[in-house]
C-alpha cells in the first residue's frame, strides 16, 4: 500500500514538472551593439554603461521592463571605457576601472571609480 501510494505521489509529481511550457518572450533589443560594457540593476530596472562598439563609450541605458523600454541617461562623467567593472549598493550604481583603448595596446588603464544616483540621474 505504502508502495503504491508513493509510486502514484511520484508519477503524479514528474507529471507536473514536466507539464510546464518552457517559452521566452521577445523583449525591446538593446538600441545598438555593445561588448566590453558594465551592467548593475536597482530595484526593478536594469542599467548598461560604456563599453565598446566601433569606438569606446561612456553612455548610460536604463532599461524599464514596466515599459519593455530603454532610455539613455546621463554619459559617465569620465572618460570612456572598455572593459569596466560594476555593481549596485543601498540603491545607487557604481562604475570603475577598465581601458581606455579599443584595442589592449592603445588607451591607458583606468583606476577611477564613479557613483551613479538613479533619482537625480546624476554621477
Amino acid at each position: 500500500m505504502k508502495k503504491s501510494v508513493l509510486l502514484c505521489f511520484l508519477l503524479f509529481s514528474g507529471l507536473i514538472c514536466f507539464s510546464q511550457e518552457n517559452t521566452w518572450d521577445q523583449k525591446e533589443s538593446f538600441v545598438i551593439k555593445r561588448e566590453r560594457m558594465a551592467s548593475f540593476s536597482i530595484g526593478s530596472k536594469g542599467y548598461i554603461c560604456a563599453g565598446l562598439d566601433s569606438v569606446v563609450r561612456k553612455d548610460l541605458w536604463e532599461y524599464d521592463p514596466a515599459l519593455d523600454s530603454w532610455s539613455q541617461l546621463a554619459d559617465l562623467p569620465a572618460s570612456e571605457r572598455r572593459n569596466p567593472v560594476a555593481f549596485s549598493l543601498n540603491g545607487m550604481g557604481y562604475v570603475g576601472t577598465g581601458h581606455s583603448g579599443v584595442y589592449s595596446s592603445t588607451g591607458v588603464i583606468l583606476k577611477d571609480f564613479w557613483q551613479y544616483d538613479p533619482v537625480l540621474n546624476a554621477w
